[in-house]
Formats: C-alpha cells, structure tokens, sequence
C-alpha cells in the first residue's frame, strides 16, 4: 500500500503540495515536554521554538483550539484591487492588468489560504511560506518554521532565510532515500543551490536567502511567541480543578454503614464476637446489590456517612480558573458562553486590533506580486484589505453605504457585503451583454438620484391625515395664486 503522505505530495499536477507532508520526523529536533512543571517554566522563560511546540501540542485541546481559531478567523479578508493611473488614455491596458491582479488573487484562493495562515501565525506566532508556480497555477507551500529565520525586511517585507543545511541533516537521520528524494524535489531552488555551494565551501554560512519575491514571513510580534501561550498556565489549572470536581463527585457515591453492637451497663458485648461477625456478614449480604456502599460493624453509634465534603469552594475556583483563562488570553468568555454585552464589544474591538498588524503585511506582499508581474510605468495595483470582522461587518457596511451617498466608491460596499470583486465585473458585464442592465434599474432612495427627486409618493391610504390636509391646502393656495 502506498504511504499516504507521499501519495498526496506526489499529486503534482494538481499542484496542491504542502512540504510538511514529507516532513514527518523532520520538523522534531527539539524535545516535547510531558512535565507540568517543564510546562510551566517553558511557558515563563522558553523560546519561541519551545512555546510553538508547546502550543501545537494544546491545539488539540477544545478551549485552547477554538480561541486560536477565533483569532484566525476574525477576519473575513475582503479585499479590493485598486489600478493608480499616470494617464488613462491607456484605458483598455489599465483594466487588462486590472483583470489579470484580480485573476492572480483568485488563483492563489486569497480570503481562505490567508485565513488558514493567520490560524497559523496565532498558533505557531509565525508562519513561513514560498510561492510556487507551474504554468498559470499557484500555491503556496508552508515552510516549517523550526529551519526558517526572519532578522530583517526587504522592501518592508520580511527576508526568510532558510537552514537547509541543518534541515538536510535531520532529513537524513530521520527519512528513507525515497522520500529524500521527493523533499528535495519540493524545496527551493535557491536553498539547494546554496546547499551545493557550502559543500563545495564556497560559502560558510547554512543559511539561504530565498527569494525574496516568492518567500513569505507573517507574524504578530517580533520575537513570534505565539500570542495565546500565556493562556496556557491557567488551562492547566483548569484541567486539574475538574480533574479534582470530578473525584469529589465519585466520592458521593460512595458511602459507608456503620452498625452499633450493644453493650450493657458495664460495656460488655451483648453478642459474643462470632454472633457480632454474623450480624456482620448478614448485613454485608443484605446490601451486596447497591453499588458504593459498605458496612463497617463497631461499638458506634449506627450512621450513614458521605466521604463527600460540600465543594462549593472547588466549584468556585473552577469558575476562577475559567476566567483566569479567559483574562490571561484577552478575549471575552462571553463569546463561548454569553452570559451578557457590556464589555463584549471592547473584547472584541482589541482582538481586532491585535490581529489588524496582518492585514497591512498581507496587502504590502500582494502588492509586491503586482508589481513584479502586472504594474507599468503608467499602472500601479494596488490592495486594500477590508478591515471587516465577523463582528464589525454590520456596522462596516453602514459606513461604506453612507459614504456612497457622499460619492464614495460603489465597489466597496459591495465587497463587503461578502462578494468578490471579480463576480462584480463580471456581473456587469453579463447584463451589459444582456441588455438588461436598462431593466434592472435601482429604487429611489438617497443613494440614487434620479430626475423624480426623492422616495416615490405614498398612496392617499397610506398617507397620514395630516400630510392629506396638507397637500390640500398647498393645492388650494396653488390654485389661489393662478387665478
């Protein structure tokens, strides 16, 4: 049977690869870390490689995984391609390139492969990635960040630099000669090129360059510790104050019956020990059918006892850890489990804050494809990510209208209602070569001025009695003047 890895990196043609796919045994060069405590110093003083590993290994955990995808997926990653124009008597020119930066952002399927690289970037607090191309197709294939550096910027984007020598060398510990083969046929150009060049001791260094036009770094801070790894302490916490709420709840069940052997006056057993060992056993016997009770026979008094104690004080720090959890990550606990809205919205707000430093990076690559690729002298393409939110999208698109109404652009609003600006022109076009666009005509309203002026009147039924008066009155002193 074929190794399902390899098969999926193999579908070239389909051009869908992603190097991790062979990389199994690869990226691991640093340990992995069981220990609470190693956790929780990690946590306090580790590296940044260190917190990636310890993040990636709680991603599988349901409250950490669905805060790292809510901030990955805040974003709906609307975008508009704008042309900046010397001189348009080029007019036909402009909207082929136009045509052709709008195409290359479908191609490389730009709102949803952002939204899984932000997920990344929240999850690991950086990502790394290469363009690759074969004829008009393009993917971008994620690189793994344990062999990749970013230390400065190129044209204000980050310069990747990739380790291939330290990679070749776990690569070898840890794969056979066939899938050798397939990473190295996956990798770089640039890096396997400057792999030749330092065994030949041309050059000293292991670290490549790669291209800065097809190479890709995005992260939220400078030192790319993932953004939730704080959160981490308290999620640990969490677990163990249910770990302990449950062994209280399976202590409840649990209870003992204690009978009281009678003594006379002096304190001598009525019932001699083997008479007290058979009131014992018949006991025993009697309740061998109820689960989680005992008999314990003694000179006691007669008592049923709970190993149970009252745990309102377990149940509070249970909710003390939740919202330390949530306060150390900075996002809402209402948005998991609303329980109101007074401060939701400010949640929400700085989240979207936070995460907006992506969205600049991501239009300052986009814009240098188009440079390289479809800008002119005379043409400049150039990209705006919309900064609309699952959350702020109402609110956005009430801004974008009423801008219309001021002669703002009709594009936007539209984009960021959710559709794309390539299914505008092309719509537009359709109806023009329709020749329906003269049917379709929009309502009156205060963003389209027609000659008629205003909303269309009411009817007389739906008028108000007074507005009926009114209108009577204007015609009578109408009519007063004429005559």
């Amino acid at each position: 049977m074929k190794d399902r890895k390899i098969a999926n990196y193999t579908e070239l043609t389909d051009y869908k690869t992603q190097l991790q796919y062979a990389l199994e045994g690869v990226t691991t060069r640093h340990q992995f870390f069981d220990d609470k405590e190693q956790i929780l110093k990690k946590v306090r003083t580790g590296t940044s490689q260190e917190l990636r590993e310890i993040s990636r290994r709680f991603f599988r955990y349901t409250l950490y995984r669905r805060l790292v995808i809510y901030l990955g997926t805040l974003f709906k990653l609307p975008y508009v391609v704008t042309p900046i124009v010397n001189d348009w008597e080029e007019e036909e020119e402009v909207f082929s390139r136009l045509k052709s930066g709008i195409d290359f952002c479908e191609k490389i399927n730009f709102q949803e492969k952002f939204t899984e690289i932000t997920t990344k970037v929240v999850k690991d607090g950086v990502f790394f990635g290469y363009l690759r191309q074969r004829g008009s197709n393009y993917v971008i294939q994620d690189l793994p960040p344990e062999y990749c550096r970013s230390y400065y910027t190129i044209n204000n984007r980050y310069a990747v630099e990739f380790n291939i020598v330290d990679f070749f060398r776990a690569m070898s510990r840890n794969t056979d000669e066939d899938k050798q083969r397939i990473i190295l046929e996956q990798m770089p150009e640039e890096a396997l090129d400057h792999f030749r060049k330092f065994q030949d001791r041309k050059v000293q260094t292991e670290w490549a360059l790669l291209n800065p036009h097809n190479a890709m770094c995005f992260k939220l801070s400078e030192d790319e510790i993932p953004p939730l790894s704080g959160v981490i302490p308290d999620i640990m916490n969490l677990f163990d104050y249910k770990e302990l709420e449950l062994s209280k709840d399976r202590m409840e069940l649990v209870k003992i019956l204690v009978q009281k052997m009678p003594t006379n006056r002096e304190g001598d057993l009525l019932f001699d020990p083997v008479e007290a060992r058979q009131i014992h056993k018949d006991a025993l016997n009697m309740i061998q059918q109820t689960r989680g009770v005992d008999v314990f026979t003694t000179f006691a008094e007669v008592d049923m006892v709970s190993l149970q104690e009252p745990h309102k004080v377990l149940r509070d720090n249970i909710g003390k850890g939740e919202k330390s959890t949530f306060t150390e990550s900075g996002i809402s606990k209402m948005l998991f489990a609303t329980e109101g809205s007074a401060s939701l919205e400010k949640s929400i707000q700085s989240d979207e804050a936070m995460m907006s430093v992506l969205l600049s990076q991501y239009g300052t690559w986009m814009e240098n494809q188009f440079r390289r690729r479809y800008n002119t002298k005379n043409i400049t393409l150039k990209m705006m990510v919309l900064p609309i939110s699952w959350y702020n999208e109402e609110r956005m698109l009430k801004m974008y209208s009423s801008l219309l109404s001021q002669g703002y652009s009709k594009i936007v609003p539209y984009v960021a209602t959710g559709h794309k600006q390539q299914s505008l022109i092309s719509l537009l076009e359709l109806e023009k070569r329709m020749g329906i666009s003269s049917l379709l005509e929009p309502p009156q309203s205060p963003y389209h001025v027609t000659n008629e002026g205003g909303r269309p009147s009411l009817d007389d039924d739906e008028k108000d009695p007074s507005t009926i008066e009114r209108e009577e009155r204007d015609d009578q002193e109408a009519d007063a003047d004429e005559e």
